[in-house]
């Protein structure tokens, strides 16, 4: 009885903790400002508070333009085009906007965090908890992802189809064939039906976003089927064709005339795939570095151990074979970080990548590092089902190790800074000093030739993507930031 009140207890610390970190996310993304190509697209898209149908039909009609010109994005193009804040409703458009995009993200990785951890039975439901809180640790605990969860073109190219990328993969999991189609197994085959749709739906909106998103989930989709057909000993077709259907997403959105434009501003004609492997080597090698150097991350990832051997022992009656082929795929897994960074290197020419990148990068070793230390501790626990305890005792000790070896403290702890910033009403004066400048900034005579002194700009704050503009008149964005407010030209001085 003492035993399950503690579980209930640790689940319920586990809940508490997954819903602070990512209402302090949810919240921080309220308070986001537009900025850059949000005014870019919503330049070109050319079109404001127009009549809802209209509305889409040339939202689409952009997204079929910048996929021969630009990129192949073309359910992230389509996204940044019908909600664009700047041609719908403003202010209050972006903060739904983003604020959806927090909880979708977040909701979607618990998701297929939970859709990876079905096989384990509901008795370890705490430790599948402490499972899910790391990986939410991780990914609020280390950086704000500035890009991603306070930028609006960020989002949609980003962030929205990756959530959907995870509900499809999450479904892609579920999904489960019976050759035997009786009256007693029709539930059964619905709901294979039902996940397989979901799972192809949310194919076509994640492969239409950046080749990032793309590598990372053809790659897990990959792994998926394997297992699954595996698993059952057959290929079936139910799963063939939702793997095909995800390849064939991903496959469009490649062969976009747009994407070959774009990269040959990039790239030239002296960069190739061997370069673009090399960078890509050297990406997640930074990004790796970075997480073993400047965080906790091998702390979190031996507790994983610790959580696999738990598992383990649990399913120690499992057969050798499929404990073997959750290994293999999981070893397998270590490779969707460089899937994930390729389109970066070659898009860019180089490895040197922005925060959005990093992002995507950081999250595929994540995660599938977090699998793999999962599996590791599984494997081990079912090896030495008798004598699990002793191996939790010297991965702790490990786990305590590189706990004091590292140099990441309390202080460092994004969600926690992000926090005392809320807290202290800076976002909030961020954001009414931003209202306040594109007041100002909509004041001036139309057709002038505009200058905003710098005092103007709000202060920025670290863990936000601020608006800005350069004292340059014809740098990239600024062009595009005095034709949305009609003057000849703007710049800050």
């Amino acid at each position: 009885m003492v035993k399950k009140h503690i579980k209930r207890i640790f689940s319920l610390l586990c809940i508490m903790l997954i819903l602070y970190m990512t209402l302090v996310f949810v919240t921080a993304s309220a308070y986001s400002v537009l900025v850059a190509e949000d005014f870019m697209h919503a330049v070109k898209l050319n079109v404001y508070n127009d009549s809802l149908l209209h509305y889409i039909k040339v939202s689409l009609i952009y997204a079929v333009k910048e996929y021969f010109r630009w990129q192949g994005t073309y359910s992230a193009m389509f996204i940044q085009a019908v909600l664009s804040p700047l041609n719908t409703f403003g202010l209050p458009m972006l903060r739904f906007d983003m604020v959806f995009n927090a909880v979708l993200f977040f909701v979607s990785v618990l998701i297929l965090v939970f859709a990876a951890m079905k096989s384990i039975p509901n008795s370890l439901f705490h430790v599948k908890l402490a499972v899910m809180t790391l990986i939410v640790f991780m990914l609020t605990g280390y950086q704000s992802y500035t890009e991603i969860f306070f930028w609006f073109s960020g989002a949609a190219s980003f962030s929205f189809p990756l959530s959907f990328m995870m509900i499809g993969l999450a479904c892609f999991f579920f999904m489960n064939a019976d050759d035997k189609m009786s009256s007693d197994n029709k539930m059964k085959s619905r709901w294979c039906l039902l996940s397989g749709v979901l799972s192809v739906i949310c194919a076509f909106v994640a492969m239409g976003g950046t080749l990032m998103v793309a590598g990372l989930g053809c790659f897990t989709a990959m792994l998926i089927y394997i297992f699954k057909c595996f698993s059952d000993g057959k290929i079936k077709k139910e799963y063939t064709a939702v793997f095909a259907a995800w390849v064939f997403f991903a496959f469009i959105n490649g062969i976009a005339p747009g994407n070959y434009k774009r990269q040959s501003i990039y790239t030239g004609k002296s960069y190739g795939i061997v370069d673009a492997l090399t960078d890509t080597v050297r990406i997640v090698s930074f990004r790796w570095s970075y997480l073993v150097t400047k965080t906790n991350y091998l702390f979190i990832i031996c507790i994983l151990v610790i959580c696999g051997l738990i598992f383990g022992a649990a399913l120690a009656d499992k057969d050798h074979k499929v404990h073997m082929l959750w290994f293999v795929l999981g070893l397998a897994g270590l490779f969707s970080p460089f899937c994930t960074a390729f389109p970066a290197a070659y898009g860019y020419a180089g490895s040197e990548i922005t925060n959005r990148c990093e992002f995507m990068v950081d999250l595929a070793i994540i995660l599938s590092y977090a699998w793999f230390a999962v599996m590791v501790g599984i494997s081990i626990g079912h090896l030495c089902s008798k004598r699990w305890k002793v191996g939790i005792a010297v991965v702790a000790a490990l786990s305590v190790i590189c706990l004091f070896f590292d140099s990441f403290s309390f202080r460092d702890i994004r969600f926690i800074q992000m926090s005392r910033e809320l807290s202290s009403g800076q976002y909030a004066e961020y954001y009414d000093g931003y209202v306040r400048l594109m007041e100002k900034m909509g004041t001036y005579e139309k057709g002038s030739d505009v200058l905003i002194p710098h005092s103007e700009f709000p202060k920025d704050i670290d863990n936000i993507f601020a608006f800005y503009i350069s004292d340059d008149p014809e740098y990239w964005i600024n062009p595009y930031v005095a034709e949305y407010f009609g003057y000849n030209s703007i710049a800050e001085y």
